[in-house]
């Protein structure tokens, strides 16, 4: 399968346009993960910028997904018995029984050494939220500058994406001790305190829909400016039937754009008042009939 069976709408943006997707560099090479894309802005877009992944058909909120997790052994104790889990509770049921640490490394974004995992062992974290993580990753690199700004890559921060209370109190890798130092990776397939991981296991409500991979803070995307976006296209979603998407957005004082939500407020609203005025017409009719029947 080529990159752009999996990226159909490679780039999209929070206005009508505002970016130009360009054209594919290096479409249709087999074999190759990486895939890159030009990208023109056509109107200014201002720092905070978020990047986001939008996954299409991919339902987060099945019941039998939504439960498949263990919340002790996400907050870093040791638990053996993972029915909550099911099916995905050893290595082997994730097919992983190989190296730890399949695509993130420590905390500060070194490689984790390569340790063998048992096959019969319980798998940590557990469970099919867990194993179906979003892998795919991005740079961004301005090529060609019509203004003053310098060319070279775009810093995306890929911190403080997640609730703090989330990274505080909910995942923790297994044990941490005093000092600082960490084993967790003789034991788990993954980094549970990565931020991208925790983004990852907070569920979506509807089959379409977004989760912040990061944001551009210190530097605004110039009208005009083209862009090299380069992914690692890690993230299989021909299984179900599914399509990913890079997204970027800006937001105002009122917030981000978000039809979805307006047409809910403005629809509940307009039910509350239909339904205040027939309670009031309900009400004074009543309060008549009461009148005639006391004279």
């Amino acid at each position: 399968m080529n990159w752009n069976d999996q990226y159909p709408n490679i780039v999209k943006a929070d206005k009508n346009n505002s970016i130009n997707p360009g054209e594919a560099v290096n479409a249709d090479q087999p074999g190759l993960n990486e895939c890159t894309r030009k990208i023109n802005i056509t109107t200014e877009m201002k720092a905070p910028i978020f990047v986001y992944y939008q996954l299409d058909n991919f339902y987060q909120n099945h019941r039998r997904y939504v439960k498949s997790k263990n919340y002790k052994q996400l907050m870093g104790e040791t638990v053996e018995k993972l029915s909550d889990c099911d099916p995905i509770a050893t290595n082997k049921s994730l097919n992983n029984a190989g190296i730890v640490n399949y695509y993130q490394g420590y905390a500060d974004g070194k490689a984790a050494p390569e340790v063998k995992l048992v096959a019969d062992g319980n798998a940590i974290p557990c469970g099919l939220i867990a194993k179906s993580v979003f892998t795919d990753s991005y740079t961004l690199d301005l090529v060609v500058a019509t203004k003053t700004t310098p060319k070279g890559p775009i810093t995306i921060e890929q911190t403080g994406i997640a609730w703090q209370s989330d990274i505080d109190y909910k995942f923790k890798n297994q044990l941490n001790d005093d000092e600082g130092k960490s084993e967790w990776m003789k034991q788990q397939w993954i980094n549970v305190e990565q931020e991208h991981f925790i983004v990852w296991m907070r569920t979506a409500g509807l089959p379409n829909f977004r989760k912040l991979w990061g944001k551009i803070i210190n530097q605004d995307l110039k009208e005009s400016d083209e862009y090299m976006l380069t992914i690692q296209n890690n993230y299989k979603v021909d299984a179900f039937s599914g399509n990913k998407s890079f997204v970027l957005s800006t937001t105002n004082m009122l917030g981000g754009q978000n039809y979805f939500l307006a047409i809910c407020y403005i629809v509940v609203g307009a039910l509350c008042l239909v339904f205040a005025i027939i309670f009031f017409v309900a009400y004074i009719r009543k309060s008549n009939m009461e009148k005639q029947a006391v004279q």
